[in-house]
């Protein structure tokens, strides 16, 4: 598009991998990219001048769901937020493992103790391993990054397997 079309101005993704190959193509070419999905904060970060965003970084969904946790479901719980335990499940891709990195960081900030970070292809059908080692660990949170398919497996089976933490925080 930027050398047969000349196109002035790139508007994408869906996915942080394809933005971060993207934009370094347009940087490369001086082309105006405006990323209004990809969340991985790699694509902002490494000093492009024309690389723009227009949506959240994973750095701050990650940010978020620990702000929530500590601003209101530890006071709904009725305890301080670092009495909490929590497990971290994203998917592999650059985008979960961004967010994840994010929570991970701010959980121990504010010292919840994080029981397992674990990480699965989006594209899986199956997550009752996970679900059985955090029926084991007791977590109070799960703080899951995920796609809409693989959100929706992972409430399923945890029905079927009758995990019920006291919150599931999503990004």
């Amino acid at each position: 598009l930027i050398s047969q079309e000349k196109v002035p101005l790139i508007m994408g993704t869906y996915s942080s991998g394809l933005s971060i190959a993207a934009t370094q193509v347009a940087e490369r070419n001086g082309t105006i990219y405006v990323e209004s999905n990809a969340v991985s904060d790699e694509i902002t970060e490494r000093g492009f001048e024309n690389i723009f965003r227009i949506t959240e970084s994973a750095s701050m969904q990650g940010d978020a769901a620990v702000s929530f946790t500590n601003e209101y479901l530890a006071p709904d719980f009725g305890v301080k937020v670092d009495e909490l335990t929590a497990v971290i499940m994203h998917e592999e891709s650059s985008f979960g493992t961004a967010v994840a990195t994010s929570i991970e960081e701010k959980a121990e900030n504010l010292g919840i103790e994080l029981l397992s970070i674990d990480s699965y292809n989006s594209e899986t059908n199956d997550l009752s391993s996970t679900i059985h080692k955090y029926k084991e660990l007791k977590p109070d949170i799960v703080f899951a990054t995920s796609y809409i398919n693989d959100a929706i497996l992972f409430i399923q089976q945890s029905k079927q397997l009758n995990f019920k933490p006291k919150a599931i925080v999503t990004t």
